[in-house]
């Protein structure tokens, strides 16, 4: 983000540095007088433009333009033949109240020059000039001495010029683009707050105008004023977060969004039975998905018979060779006849005798991955504290863990189907109990690996735990990649 000191008329305050953004959506052309419109008559803005503005009182968001919008004394309509002009004389407050309407925002200054770039590193998104042609602005004063060109001395349809190569339009020249930030000197991210209380008070524009210089309208080029002033050269267009759906569905596996955050990672001395590879520690986490229930064995049958996998159950794993996967057993896969299914009875039941290589594998022929421990840990306590995330105490009716007497004497104690019991408060099911879980971790402290260490992390407990408390939030042990049990299972994670 900037320019390089070699860039003609370029300002010191551009100086270049990194930027790393998340997806997000930006209209394809600049909002226009109809649709500035619409919102003004839904939202009942009287004849003085003036209306209250989420978290900033009444403030003025419009005033009337020949080239914008007018009050009819009932009504605001566009300036005849001109609906598809860009929206003009619009305060920042203005720009926000409408993006606030269409559950919307204002493109970060950042999110905006991103965009105007469309990847290149130019001055402009053309290359190293731009005509009048390409773009409405003054061309009675060209850039870098180039060819002069025309002046239109108004704004223009949107959407007249060429779109730019991510299929935008207008990101240079007819009217500057108000963004969501202030006007802070590019130091940190995020930036503090300046010395000068009275720069913060201003807000970026970008892109420059019909009226502007051809070097006014680079894609670097830092324009600002105060929130409630308009002009005849200021407009906006919209843009929206990318918002993940709540869920996906991956073969016949549903996986939840799991909205990242910061959290205590660990127990607290205080906790009763605790351990001391627990310390707690603060980490923050991104977004991820993860599996709503433990895979299942006729999930694993699925991608068993896909890879080919022998009666053995070793194949190749990608960076640490020949391993073995899984090994049969009564409760869960069997090799019969060429095919892997699922014991008798056992389709729902989560896979077992699963090694972290055949859990890893797994994950990667599905597209997905494991989970690390920190997002297993923050999704088990799903916000919050205490030892589960039912609260202090587990109970035989809560999860699946070997109680006093937890089992039906006619039954022998083993897993349930996943799903059994009631789900944490963010929809994730078995939590606690039923099969301890592969994390992609080496097992050692937290956020540190020797390199003797060899162990991978299981957490979750079992129903095997001869006590609730190693099935506890904070539980963790190791066990080495090719290790696999009765109570040996995993969940499947995806980043966004």
């Amino acid at each position: 983000m900037g320019s390089p000191t070699s860039e003609p008329e370029r300002q010191t305050y551009e100086f270049p540095h990194n930027v790393t953004l998340d997806d997000f959506y930006l209209s394809e052309k600049e909002i226009t007088n109809e649709q500035y419109c619409r919102f003004l008559n839904e939202k009942r803005v009287p004849g003085n433009g003036q209306s209250d503005v989420i978290d900033f009182g009444i403030q003025t968001l419009i005033a009337e333009h020949r080239f914008g919008v007018y009050y009819t004394g009932s009504e605001w309509r566009p300036s005849a033949g001109k609906e598809d002009f860009p929206v003009v004389m619009v305060s920042w407050f203005g720009a926000k109240a409408y993006c606030d309407w269409t559950n919307g925002r204002l493109p970060t200054e950042a999110e905006w020059e991103y965009a105007c770039r469309a990847g290149t590193i130019t001055p402009f998104n053309t290359g190293n000039n731009l005509t009048t042609s390409q773009a409405n602005y003054n061309g009675r004063n060209p850039y870098n001495k180039n060819d002069t060109g025309t002046f239109l001395e108004r704004t223009q349809p949107v959407g007249s010029y060429p779109p730019n190569d991510w299929g935008l339009y207008d990101m240079h020249g007819n009217v500057m683009e108000w963004c969501y930030d202030r006007y802070r000197p590019y130091i940190t991210d995020p930036f503090p707050e300046p010395p000068d209380s009275s720069i913060g008070l201003l807000h970026i524009l970008r892109g420059g105008s019909w009226f502007s210089s051809g070097g006014t309208c680079r894609s670097a080029v830092r324009g600002m004023f105060e929130p409630d002033k308009y002009s005849a050269f200021f407009g906006f267009r919209l843009a929206a977060s990318v918002s993940p759906p709540p869920y996906i569905t991956l073969l016949s596996m549903k996986l939840l969004h799991i909205k990242g955050g910061t959290f205590t990672m660990g127990s607290p001395a205080s906790e009763k039975n605790r351990r001391q590879n627990e310390f707690q520690h603060s980490v923050t986490l991104n977004d991820f998905y993860l599996s709503e229930k433990e895979i299942t064995n006729e999930q694993y049958c699925q991608f068993l018979n896909s890879k080919e996998v022998p009666g053995s159950g070793r194949l190749v794993v990608s960076g640490f060779g020949d391993q073995l996967l899984v090994e049969p057993h009564f409760l869960s896969v069997v090799y019969e006849q060429g095919n892997w299914v699922p014991a008798t009875g056992k389709d729902n039941f989560p896979i077992l005798h699963v090694s972290w290589f055949g859990a890893k594998a797994y994950c990667d022929w599905a597209g997905g991955r494991l989970p690390t421990e920190a997002e297993w840990e923050y999704a088990c306590r799903a916000g919050t504290t205490t030892p589960y995330n039912t609260g202090d105490s587990l109970t035989v009716l809560q999860a699946n863990y070997n109680g006093k007497n937890p089992y039906d004497p006619e039954r022998f104690p083993s897993t349930m189907p996943v799903g059994s019991y009631a789900p944490n408060a963010w929809g994730l099911y078995d939590m606690h109990g039923n099969v301890s879980e592969w994390c992609d971790d080496f097992y050692d402290s937290y956020g540190t690996v020797s390199s003797t260490v060899l162990l991978r992390v299981l957490r979750n407990g079992s129903w095997f735990s001869i006590t609730p408390f190693n099935c506890r939030s904070a539980s963790r042990i190791g066990g080495p990649p090719e290790y696999h049990d009765t109570k040996s299972g995993f969940r499947m994670a995806i980043s966004l």
